[in-house]
């Protein structure tokens, strides 16, 4: 995952390397999302990947219906996101509630009180906020779709029950 450095300022030691600008910052002085240390499970990403595809199938062919869960869409679109290593902007998070964009918003936000998103200015554009999931909202999220793949891979896998006879 790419720097993100949070809105308050932190005193830091800089040097030049030949073209180079070191920035050394004490540890524990951030505090920032941080990806896992190990690979996340591909298959929990391409789960989650398969559940936002569906649920916009899903909307394209029941229109007019409420079928959204905006928290949800918000929480898969952001554990994809970490995954590939793509940063998400409060904007597209909105987006990708699939509600109007105050209402995304307040999802959103809701999630940030509660700790489960972090947010952090872009270092190169401050009118641009990211937003990342917790570690332990990643984790658990990787987990739930690990467990839900694995379900599905016995279920599909398990002869087919047969029928009731009375």
């Amino acid at each position: 995952m790419a720097s993100m450095i949070p809105s308050q300022s932190i005193a830091a030691d800089t040097a030049f390397e030949e073209g180079m600008l070191t920035v050394r910052i004490p540890i524990g002085a951030l505090n920032i999302p941080v990806q896992a240390a190990a690979p996340v499970d591909i298959d929990a990403v391409q789960f989650a990947q398969f559940i936002l595809r569906s649920r916009e199938i899903r909307s394209a062919n029941i229109p007019g219906v409420d079928l959204g869960e905006p928290t949800w869409n918000i929480l898969l679109d952001l554990f994809v996101s970490q995954a590939i290593g793509r940063r998400t902007s409060v904007t597209h998070a909105c987006i990708a509630a699939g509600v109007p964009a105050t209402t995304g918003l307040r999802h959103l936000e809701r999630l940030v009180a509660q700790g489960h998103v972090l947010r952090y200015e872009d270092s190169t554009d401050r009118r641009r906020v990211f937003v990342a999931l917790s570690q332990a909202m990643q984790d658990r999220i990787e987990a739930l779709m690990t467990r839900t793949v694995a379900a599905l891979r016995t279920l599909l896998t398990s002869p087919m029950p047969r029928p009731f006879k009375a």
